[in-house]
């Protein structure tokens, strides 16, 4: 499994990693999707992709998303992590390795105020700092909040 991965990695037809190499980036798929049609979103580690991509525990990425909105983060990971436990070997689910580190992101969106609320928010006028502050404290409080969990090192890369 090990070969086979490695071979594959960071070459056309096969898979790519920034880690390893920087210029993957230029590889990313990417696309837009218009934000008043997004209730929800997730975005997850290959460590955490495991439920969906090797141990099939989620018949789709919708159920998975599903999966992370009922349990949280956290509990989607510990899904995953009583998953590795119940193959350590890799027999029933090979993978390269038994554990990996896996973070996921949730967010469900609200709808943005409409009439009174909006006309009041778009009169709020900020200064440069202002907005400086009110950005990190944004960040900050994202960084803490319940819908980011992660284990290992990206949970370390996420503080």
């Amino acid at each position: 499994m090990k070969h086979a991965e490695l071979a594959a990695r960071n070459r056309p037809g096969g898979y790519w990693i920034a880690a390893a190499d920087p210029t993957a980036v230029e590889r990313a798929i990417t696309g837009e999707v218009a934000v008043d049609t997004v209730r929800r979103l997730a975005v997850l580690t290959d460590g955490a992709a495991r439920a969906v991509e090797v141990f099939e525990f989620y018949g789709s990425w919708r159920a998975a998303l599903d999966g992370i909105a009922e349990l949280g983060p956290q509990g989607f990971i510990g899904q995953v992590r009583e998953l590795e436990a119940s193959d350590p070997l890799g027999a029933r689910y090979p993978r390269n390795k038994s554990s990996d580190d896996a973070t996921v992101v949730f967010a469900e969106l609200v709808a943005a105020p409409r009439g009174r609320a909006a006309a009041n928010t778009e009169r709020a006028q900020l200064t440069d700092a202002e907005r400086i502050a009110l950005a990190d404290g944004l960040l900050n409080r994202t960084l803490n909040a319940p819908g980011i969990y992660g284990d290992g090192m990206s949970r370390m890369a996420a503080r």
